[in-house]
């Protein structure tokens, strides 16, 4: 799990440094700034870190490819709550017994969030959204990935002073 994240943050690094050396600046000032990229670039997009709490935000996913049109992975501390529309396939379970179709996966497309699905046992799941508990409760302790469309928003929780430094 950890060698999953580390990839995963290393991969926001190099995305991070190949954004702001392509940007023009307007300003920048201590710590921050602001400046425009190339119109072929999302028209949102941000990354954020504060000591452990990080986030970032992106206008350049695809509308419905793999992960859908609609998606919602979210994980505090054991909890986890898990959402995609349309579901492939639709699920019903209680008690982690499934009485109509599998357990949720993520078909291959991101590590991490296969070991979050892999891990739960489920409380319910009804159609496309569901509750369950997981025994990882660190690593990170929070997480949440949202989707709608092209947008797509995601939280963690990470190393206080790691590649990235204390803010960035």
């Amino acid at each position: 799990m950890q060698a999953a994240n580390n990839v995963m943050e290393q991969q926001v690094v190099e995305d991070l440094v190949l954004r702001l050396k392509n940007s023009f600046w307007c300003y920048t000032c201590c710590c921050c700034g602001e400046g425009f990229l190339q119109p072929t670039d999302p028209c949102c997009w941000s990354q954020d870190k504060f000591c452990c709490c990080t986030q970032s935000t992106t206008s350049g996913e695809e509308c419905c490819g793999p992960k859908g049109c609609c998606k919602g992975l979210n994980k505090c501390f054991c909890c986890v709550s898990h959402s995609k529309f349309p579901p492939d396939p639709c699920m019903c379970a209680v008690c982690n017994f499934f009485i109509v179709g599998q357990p949720p996966s993520s078909n291959g497309a991101d590590a991490a969030e296969a070991a979050y699905l892999q891990n739960t046992c489920w409380m319910y799941y009804c159609c496309c959204a569901g509750d369950g508990c997981t025994s990882e409760l660190a690593n990170p302790m929070i997480l949440g990935q949202q989707k709608f469309l092209c947008c797509m928003a995601t939280r963690n929780t990470t190393d206080c002073v790691g590649p990235r430094g204390l803010f960035l």
